[in-house]
C-alpha cells in the first residue's frame, strides 16, 4: 500500500490536488500566496453558504456580494486564521438579509489585506461593507423599508435601511482590514470597514482598521454596538458616524499619523447634512475612548468633531497629541440638541 500511495503522489501534481479542494463557490488559482494554494472569490452568491476554511489563501476579485437585497439570503463563513486578499478595486458586500460569520481569535485573527504584498499602500483594495435593515434618518424613495444607496459604488449600489433595529448581520470578531479604501470615483471612496443600518443583533468586537485610504470605521445609522476597536493610521477620520446611529462603542483606540486627506479628525460625527434635525438622531453611547495624534502632520484637525445636529454621550474619553483642537462643535442644531457636560473635560498636549 505504501508503494502505491507514493506512485499516485508522484503522478498527481500538488496544484491539481489543491484545485479539487478549494471550497464550494470558489475557484482554484494556479498559484500560491504565503505558501498556501489560492482560491478566487468572485461574483454574487445567492441562496448559498460559502465557507472559507483554513489551509488556503483567498482572493477577492471585483464586486463580491453575499446574498441579494433582502432576498436569496446567503451566509459567508470565515474560519479563524484565514487571510483574504483584495485585488485592486475589489470589495466585499454583505447584503441586507444575509450574514457574515467571521469569528477569529487573538491567536488566529481573520485578516483582509491587499493582494499586492511587496508594497501595499492605502487604497490597494476596497474594503468590507455590511448593510442591514435597521433605522436610518435619510430614507430615499417610497418603499416602507426606507432604502438608501451606499457610498463608493456606482453600479447597482447596494441598498441599506429599514425598521428592524434588532437586525442581525452575523459576527465580526477578531478581524483586521488593512490597506483598504480604493477610490471608485473622485470623492467616492470606500472605508476599511463600513456599517450601513446594521442592527444591534450583530456581534462586532475586536476589529481593527489599519492604513486605509479614507475613514477607518464608519457607521451610517442603525443600532450596531461595537466593542474593542482599533483604528490606526488611516488617511482620513479614525471613526465616523452619520444618518442616525444610536448604538454604542466602547474600548476604542484611534491613532492618526500620516493622514493625507484634506480634513482628518480622530472622530467626525454627523446626524445628517440636511435637514440636520432628522430623526432618529445620531446619539451613540461612547465609553473608554483614546484618541491620539502623532506630531508632525499639520493636516490633522480635531480630536472630536461634532456637527450637523449629532448628539453623543461620552464617558471616560481621552484626547491626546497633536490635534489643533481637542473638541470642535459646529452648527446650531448640534448645540441646541446637546446636553450638559458633567465632570471635567481635560485636554492633554504632547
Amino acid at each position: 500500500m505504501k508503494k502505491i500511495f507514493l506512485i499516485l503522489g508522484m503522478l498527481i501534481p500538488f496544484y491539481a490536488s489543491s484545485a479539487l479542494a478549494c471550497p464550494n463557490g470558489t475557484t482554484a488559482l494556479s498559484t500560491t500566496i504565503e505558501k498556501l494554494p489560492a482560491c478566487l472569490v468572485k461574483g454574487t452568491y445567492l441562496n448559498s453558504q460559502i465557507a472559507l476554511g483554513s489551509g488556503f489563501s483567498y482572493v477577492l476579485e471585483g464586486d463580491v456580494r453575499i446574498g441579494g437585497d433582502n432576498e436569496n439570503s446567503s451566509t459567508l463563513i470565515i474560519n479563524p486564521g484565514v487571510t483574504v486578499y483584495g485585488s485592486p478595486a475589489s470589495f466585499l458586500v454583505i447584503s441586507r438579509g444575509s450574514k457574515i460569520m467571521a469569528q477569529g481569535s487573538a491567536q488566529q485573527p481573520i485578516v483582509f489585506t491587499a493582494l499586492e504584498r511587496n508594497n501595499p499602500v492605502p487604497g490597494s483594495w476596497g474594503g468590507i461593507v455590511i448593510t442591514g435593515n435597521a433605522r436610518i434618518n435619510n430614507c430615499k424613495g417610497t418603499q416602507a423599508s426606507c432604502d438608501n444607496a451606499i457610498e463608493g459604488v456606482q453600479t447597482n449600489a447596494p441598498q441599506f435601511g429599514g425598521n428592524n433595529d434588532d437586525d442581525n448581520s452575523g459576527v465580526l470578531s477578531y478581524v483586521r482590514s488593512e490597506y483598504a479604501g480604493f477610490t471608485i470615483a473622485p470623492d467616492s471612496e470606500l472605508n476599511a470597514i463600513t456599517f450601513y443600518a446594521v442592527g444591534r443583533g450583530t456581534q462586532v468586537d475586536h476589529i481593527q482598521a489599519y492604513k486605509g485610504a479614507d475613514d477607518g470605521i464608519e457607521v451610517f445609522g442603525g443600532t450596531v454596538n461595537l466593542k474593542y476597536v482599533a483604528s490606526i493610521d488611516n488617511d482620513d477620520d479614525g471613526f465616523d458616524w452619520d444618518m442616525g446611529w444610536t448604538g454604542s462603542a466602547q474600548f476604542v483606540y484611534i491613532e492618526l499619523a500620516n493622514a493625507t486627506e484634506a480634513d482628518p479628525n480622530g472622530i467626525e460625527a454627523d446626524n445628517l447634512k440636511s435637514p440636520m434635525n432628522s430623526m432618529p438622531r445620531s446619539n451613540p453611547n461612547l465609553s473608554n475612548f483614546t484618541v491620539y495624534a502623532k506630531a508632525g502632520n499639520n493636516k490633522i484637525l480635531n480630536g472630536i468633531q461634532l456637527r450637523r445636529g449629532t448628539g453623543a454621550k461620552f464617558y471616560n474619553t481621552l484626547v491626546k497629541g497633536a490635534f489643533k483642537n481637542c473638541i470642535n462643535i459646529d452648527d446650531d442644531e448640534t448645540f441646541i440638541n446637546g446636553g450638559t457636560a458633567q465632570g471635567n473635560l481635560v485636554e492633554q498636549k504632547g
